[in-house]
């Protein structure tokens, strides 16, 4: 198992065996913090008989290590790591909710015999667990759980199923049979009888408590400023949007050394550059620029070791795995991101057209309105837009089940034909008890707080963290999200919703609470994201790949219609624009995973 995590922790191992003989903890070390041995894992607290593996980084740290010190905890270590043990000793799961921090963790307790897991309120770090027999094994990624042959690499077709539709698999399902994913803000208590007891330590604030601009200002300045915290070299993604910009901005203003912001360059694509912009931010902002330029070949060779990098498949990561690249080859250990911005201040298109689409598909219903009505609201391309009514018109008319429509990939009629197993007519992609947790969850707020909400649950944390941390760590970045800092995220979620969120989704609120830290001229064009070319690739330099992965499947024909399949992928190479690519790259992603991870029906 820390074999298979080497990528993970490159800079050292341990392993700890309990004297009872009922715990095993492992782990594999990327230092970041107390470069010395005093930081070694699995970390111990031989007067209480605990033992902690612990992957993250605990941002207020020094000020919990300094009320711990006043309270007569002595400390042998510089690092995070020990203050966390610590912190749990005194106050075991209450401990969990004081942490500023992205973390998972496991930690036993050999008097009581009980093993605590736990993951941070956003899930920024991932936790997977089965039981096998007696044993249950735990470990930060799925391959690890395949490695120790106590997991059995069956196929779950429900996760294939979530895949299909959202494009990452739902948690707490994994795509291999009985493994699962711990939820963000949760833990798992396992005592020595087998019991297993669930928990939640932190929930979103439900009230309102709006704060001024400049408070919002200086609350984000100090988490950019905690996010920097580090014992070895940290960067900063800059993009040329306003989300890495605002943290490269903040991080000007408070860091007394020079600031590194990263860039990678595409020059053979140029379209999909955005190098030039990246450059004249950072200039204004006089960070020390470091930009890579990737040609076309290098970038085709990335993009296919990022698809065999995926720890559970997905139709996104292949930009993260490009840029955590870049990082590492620039000599960085941990770089910043500007990930979150987006949902925390409603930078999609789905902010405006989700209660749209609601409003209209419940108007649908009982009126019998034309389909028209709700096709000019769909979006997407023609193929797209059909799809996306006629689950609208077989999905529950609430806000949850049309932001599902509105951000699924395969609708429930083409899963039905690729997975013949499931004939449903609506098809969530959810588990059942996590619609009901989503559904409480949104229930009584307004509209743009609750798609803000759904874009947080299910497609920042189950895709875009879960994408960032695995592809970070395939070159053993550490990527850190000063968003999603536990001060400043929960006072943006306190804020109104229609002011933080516009429909427009063009973030003005975010812009006007940076607008004194950049040039007026350098202006925020609409927003584009970080794209790659994979619709010329995949008709082009990838088309043998595609057709590898997809033809993959009919390894599977207990699971899937691989003439579905192929039917699909045909479809694509005559009418591409039509079909668009991130069908038949779903379908690749999925057929490579497969024979990758050895997974059988």
């Amino acid at each position: 198992m820390l074999a298979a995590m080497t990528h993970r922790g490159p800079d050292g191992e341990g392993l700890y065996v309990s004297p009872s003989g009922r715990c095993v903890l492992g782990h594999r070390r990327l230092a970041v913090l107390d470069l010395s041995a005093s930081a070694a894992q699995p970390m111990l607290d031989d007067e209480a008989q605990l033992a902690l593996v612990y992957n993250g980084e605990c941002y207020n740290f020094q000020a919990l290590k300094d009320a711990l010190t006043s309270s007569g905890e002595t400390f042998t270590s510089s690092g995070d790591t020990q203050v966390v043990l610590r912190l749990l000793k005194r106050e075991h799961v209450n401990a969990l909710a004081r942490l500023n921090a992205m973390f998972a963790l496991g930690l036993w307790n050999e008097s009581k015999k009980e093993l605590l897991l736990a993951r941070d309120r956003f899930g920024q770090k991932p936790l997977y667990y089965a039981r096998s027999g007696r044993l249950l094994v735990f470990a930060s990624e799925v391959r690890a759980l395949l490695a120790s042959g106590l997991v059995s690499p069956r196929i779950e077709i429900e996760a294939v199923i979530s895949y299909l539709s959202l494009g990452a698999v739902q948690g707490p399902l994994t795509l291999v049979k009985d493994t699962f994913l711990l939820a963000k803000s949760g833990y798992l208590i396992v005592r020595d009888d087998g019991d297993l007891s669930r928990g939640t330590y932190w929930q979103v604030p439900e009230d309102k408590h709006p704060l001024p601009e400049p408070d919002l200002r200086r609350l984000f300045e100090d988490a950019v400023s905690r996010h920097f915290v580090s014992d070895v070299p940290v960067g900063a993604f800059l993009s040329g949007g306003i989300d890495s910009s605002a943290v490269c901005a903040a991080a000007v203003r408070r860091m007394k050394s020079s600031v590194v912001s990263l860039n990678v360059a595409f020059p053979d694509d140029p379209d999909y550059s955005e190098a030039d912009r990246a450059r004249q931010i950072a200039a204004a902002l006089g960070t020390e620029h470091i930009e890579i330029p990737v040609s076309q070949s290098d970038c085709l060779s990335r993009v296919r070791k990022a698809v065999d990098s995926l720890d559970q498949p997905s139709i996104d990561g292949a930009n993260t795995f490009m840029v955590s690249q870049a990082a590492h080859e620039a000599g960085l250990k941990v770089a910043l991101s500007g990930l979150g911005g987006d949902e925390l201040f409603g930078g999609y298109p789905s902010f405006g057209s989700v209660p749209s689409m609601s409003f209209w598909s419940r108007v649908a219903g009982p009126l019998k309105t034309p389909a028209g009505a709700l096709v000019a609201v769909a979006g997407g391309g023609a193929d797209r837009r059909i799809d996306r009514v006629g689950d609208l018109l077989k999905a529950p008319p609430d806000l949850l089940s049309t932001f599902l429509v509105r951000r699924r990939v395969f609708s429930s009629a083409s899963i039905g034909e690729l997975v013949p197993s499931c004939q449903r007519r609506w098809i969530s992609g959810i588990p059942e008890e996590r619609q009901q947790e989503l559904l409480k969850l949104i229930t009584a707020r307004e509209p743009l707080d609750g798609v803000g909400l759904l874009e947080m649950d299910v497609y920042m944390t189950e895709m875009l963290l879960r994408d960032s941390d695995v592809m970070g760590m395939a070159h053993s970045l550490e990527i850190r999200l000063p968003f999603l800092d536990c001060e400043f995220a929960p006072a943006v979620l306190r804020q109104d919703a229609r002011i933080r969120g516009q429909e427009n989704g063009s973030k003005s609120f975010l812009k006007s609470m940076v607008r004194d830290w950049l040039p007026a001229e350098i202006g925020w064009p609409a927003k584009k994201g970080f794209q790659l070319p994979f619709q010329s690739w995949m008709q082009r330099a990838l088309r043998h790949d595609i057709e590898q992965g997809i033809e993959a499947l009919r390894s599977y024909q207990e699971c899937f219609s691989a003439e579905s399949a192929a039917r699909l992928w045909r479809s694509f190479c005559r009418h591409p624009e039509t079909v668009g690519w991130k069908r038949p790259w779903a379908l690749f992603v999925l057929g490579r995973y497969l024979t990758g991870h050895g997974l059988r029906p």
